[in-house]
């Protein structure tokens, strides 16, 4: 099963296009096919030539508009209706900005542009390189926080040698504030080639050293940014595309890694993967040591309408997941103070997929893992059910070996029991576990986490569902 995220369907099919009109495409731009233009204008008092928008599917298609009243500079601006959440033409507003062709925008090293509203938002992801196709180079900014006066917004092209043909020139996706409607503007798009944008840092990871165990199979890297000093002197953090990085493994008879950042294990051993971007080198890597399942958890046969599952291959109804490790913290002070590091990844093995917690290390140097699965955004209703399923592969490898393995469930009002398993577990195999429902004294009809609590620090799960 591939990592649930909040990405507003904006790869999904077009539902609108509107052809820019009102310029006419330069003869300079009549170029060869190896050769591309290099305009730097996206919007300014209109579109640039051959600029195509296309709503995203689910967003409401009449969110955009040309707006003549409000600019920052000149005669117009784009105005961007954000739809209360109930709105029977969409939920949200979303679209990108892109060319059939391609633009060469090696020479600028930042998207600029200027946004206000009528009142303090937030535009919830904002950027370029969404061309609804290969989305290839992406980059965007999350939460981007906007004013009521005219601000400008600065968002870096990580490795602008790579834009050569770029098509993807601006998108966004905007949620409504507690569920209501507000509107903003944005005016004077471009890309532009500053002197002032300094620090750059990249990321793979989240910055992180991870250090986890394997089996053959392909594992996916994740977690790639970069942050910048702006203009203002403030820094900036942006989610950018895996394509910006060159990926390097230590020993490629163990592990290779693709251009996308996803590894492949070869052979027995442990190899190193860090990135660059440019001559750049990235922070964080990814240390994988062999040694995980080499075979698959016995898929489930019992049929969907009596499962709710939260993960698993073999079912299409699986839960909405907020975050697959949400990191809680919580204690008294210094003297008694914990916090969930566990890092997690997806591998696959013969085409199926599971979750790998990893490198978990708590305030008092434990080894385990404590993996809290979060699906608060859509709590289930699983009064209906009568076990919790879960298939579970241990290396034998892994330290705290010795540790009592508890699976805990917790309501969406906060209230949280654990079940503690009688032994340890088995190790350098898939272990089915099944616990009867009623073992947890909770709301059942909220259940907003399943959390893995004591666990040893590397684990493989599969198969998590309520059944009956």
């Amino acid at each position: 099963m591939k990592k649930s995220k909040f990405y507003y369907k904006i790869t999904a099919l077009m539902l609108v296009l509107l052809m820019a009109v009102g310029c006419e495409r330069k003869l300079d731009e009549l170029q060869l096919a190896t050769k591309y233009p290099t305009t730097p204008e996206v919007f300014i008092d209109g579109f640039s030539s051959g600029l195509i928008y296309a709503a995203f599917a689910g967003s409401k298609p009449t969110a955009f508009q040309v707006d003549d009243q409000v600019t920052y500079l000149g005669t117009n601006s784009m105005r961007f209706d954000v739809p209360n959440a109930t709105d029977p033409l969409g939920g949200y507003a979303g679209g990108a900005f892109f060319l059939t062709a391609g633009r060469d925008l090696s020479g600028y090293n930042v998207l600029t542009f200027w946004a206000k509203a009528y009142q303090a938002d937030t535009i919830n992801e904002v950027g370029f390189g969404n061309d609804l196709g290969a989305n290839k180079y992406q980059v965007s900014v999350s939460n981007l926080e906007i004013s009521t006066t005219w601000e400008k917004y600065y968002i870096l092209i990580p490795d602008p040698s790579l834009l050569k043909q770029e098509k993807g020139m601006f998108y966004y996706a905007a949620a409504p504030q507690s569920g209501k409607a507000y509107s903003f503007y944005i005016d004077e798009v471009k890309f532009e080639k500053l002197g002032t944008i300094n620090h750059e840092v990249y990321k793979i990871c989240n910055g992180s050293n991870l250090n986890v165990t394997g089996s053959t199979g392909t594992y996916k890297l994740s977690d790639f940014s970069a942050t910048f000093n702006l203009p203002t002197g403030l820094n900036q953090t942006e989610t950018i595309s895996s394509s910006y990085f060159t990926f390097t493994s230590s020993n490629t008879s163990v592990a290779t890694v693709d251009s996308k950042g996803v590894v492949s294990l070869i052979g027995n051993g442990t190899a190193k993967i860090t990135a660059k971007v440019g001559n750049v080198d990235a922070v964080g890597s990814y240390t994988i040591t062999t040694g995980g399942p080499t075979s698959t958890a016995t898929n489930p046969t019992l049929a969907q309408a009596n499962v709710i599952s939260v993960y698993s291959d073999a079912y299409t109804n699986n839960v909405t997941i907020d975050d697959y490790c949400e990191h809680w913290e919580w204690g008294v002070g210094l003297s008694w103070h914990q916090i969930i590091t566990t890092e997690y990844s997806f591998g696959s093995l013969n085409g199926n997929n599971f979750i790998h917690y990893s490198n978990n290390n708590d305030t008092w140097g434990l080894k385990r893992v404590i993996a809290p699965i979060k699906f608060k955004s859509n709590p289930k209703n699983v009064s209906s059910m009568t076990y919790l399923h879960y298939d579970v592969w241990v290396p034998s490898m892994s330290t705290y070996t010795s540790n009592i393995p508890t699976i805990g469930l917790q309501d969406a009002a906060g209230l949280q029991v654990g079940v503690t398993a009688t032994s340890p577990l088995e190790t350098n195999k898939w272990v089915p576990v099944e616990i009867p429902l009623s073992s947890f004294g909770i709301d059942k009809t909220k259940v907003a986490y399943f959390v893995f609590d004591n666990f040893p620090s590397d684990i493989y799960v599969d198969n998590i569902y309520f059944h009956n």
